[in-house]
């Protein structure tokens, strides 16, 4: 029997393509963006995700569940794309074990410290933004981060 053993970077890659798929066709299908879809950005490496005529929306796919940590990180180049567009409703989506939750842009809700990783071929620590948990509200737990491969 052949098995293929993925990087991690392509294994997050994978994961974070498929979960853009199902929170897309979630959020179109079953919520208030029935009448103004998002739609998923064509440039793969743009700051955020997904785009409609209101709103701007980031996905971030987590392996764990919602409560495993006080808070959840988020890249500074998405939260400072926020703060440049005032303009513009920016929600920030996370996909957990355990369901999908968001956050609402809001400046007063989030710190800045160091973190990251370095198993994904390179190494990715610097400052990011950290929410608190707390300031997640659950939109389902319909659909979450887990991949079935048949």
């Amino acid at each position: 029997m052949f098995k293929y053993n993925m990087s991690q970077r392509a294994s997050d890659k994978l994961m974070g393509n498929m979960n853009e798929k199902k929170v897309l066709k979630y959020l179109n299908e079953k919520t208030e963006f029935i009448n103004d879809n998002f739609k998923l950005q064509k440039n793969q490496w743009a700051t955020i995700d997904f785009v409609n005529s209101n709103y701007v929306a980031e996905l971030k796919s987590r392996r764990c569940y919602v409560r495993s940590y006080p808070d959840t990180m988020c890249g500074l180049n998405k939260i400072k794309y926020a703060e440049d567009h005032p303009e513009k409703n920016v929600v920030f989506y996370f996909l957990y074990q355990d369901g999908l939750y968001k956050w609402d842009y809001n400046k007063d809700q989030y710190s800045i410290r160091g973190g990251g990783r370095n198993d994904r071929e390179r190494d990715e620590r610097k400052d990011y933004g950290y929410i608190l948990i707390e300031h997640l509200e659950l939109i389902t737990n319909e659909i979450s981060s887990v991949i079935r491969i048949n």
